[in-house]
């Protein structure tokens, strides 16, 4: 807790398994930009398990790690070019809250296996990003919600946002049974995006559901993700490059 830089690193061609760990109010270094900030930090081909051990299961949620009050983003997972092999993640039962930044953050061409049974509550810009080229097996029963309206600087530009799930030029096997509610801007957010949303739930969000990639997004009637407003006709901003 309270350390300059990053919380939890790791780095390079190794397999890490973890468990109930409290990554907690990391601060930036203004001399190191790379992961500073950040409370979890995978990247360069590194596969990071968190409370896989936990049952698959209502009564996981959010009783894995803790990854709380971070300087910048919760959980950053990252491959690149020079990677030999991709950045993984597992994460089944997370706490992940109030940080200044995306609670967890896809990007570089990173891959999860799973997100499962996490909370993620009460983060800046977004809940949950998938950026460009990378994918995602299952999104199943989370908490992507109360996400605070913020701008995001990336290698790409800033992007002012607020949305509990963000997909762009992204892919996501199956995303079930999700609480979208209370996000500052969207629910959900899908701009060129390959995903299978069924059975997600939300309310009270600025805009409910924002599929601008009809023809590759499966959306059907069983999910109820509201929003006050109508989504807007023409895809707005959407999250993408790299922090």
């Amino acid at each position: 807790q309270d350390v300059v830089g990053v919380g939890v690193g790791v780095y390079g061609a190794r397999d890490v398994a973890t468990s109930r760990i409290l990554v907690a109010c990391t601060r930036v270094d203004a001399a190191t930009s790379a992961g500073s900030g950040y409370g979890v930090y995978a990247a360069r081909g590194a596969s990071l398990s968190l409370d896989g051990a936990l049952p698959a299961g209502e009564a996981s949620l959010s009783r894995g790690s803790q990854v709380l009050g971070n300087a910048r983003a919760g959980v950053v997972v990252e491959t690149g070019a020079s990677s030999a092999r991709d950045t993984t993640l597992a994460l089944r039962g997370a706490f992940v809250a109030s940080n200044d930044g995306p609670g967890i953050i896809l990007q570089r061409g990173a891959a999860a296996t799973e997100i499962s049974y996490a909370r993620v509550v009460d983060n800046a810009g977004l809940g949950l990003g998938l950026t460009e080229g990378t994918r995602v097996g299952e999104i199943l029963c989370d908490q992507f919600t109360d996400t605070r309206p913020a701008t995001l600087p990336t290698t790409v530009g800033p992007f002012a946002v607020g949305d509990g799930l963000s997909v762009y030029a992204a892919s996501v096997t199956r995303a079930d049974d999700n609480d979208l509610s209370r996000n500052g801007r969207f629910g959900a957010l899908l701009g060129d995006a390959t995903a299978r949303l069924t059975g997600n739930r939300g309310a009270d969000n600025l805009y409910g559901v924002g599929n601008y990639a009809p023809r590759s997004v499966s959306l059907d009637a069983t999910n109820r993700v509201s929003g006050r407003a109508t989504s807007p006709a023409v895809a707005p901003p959407i999250t993408l490059g790299s922090m």
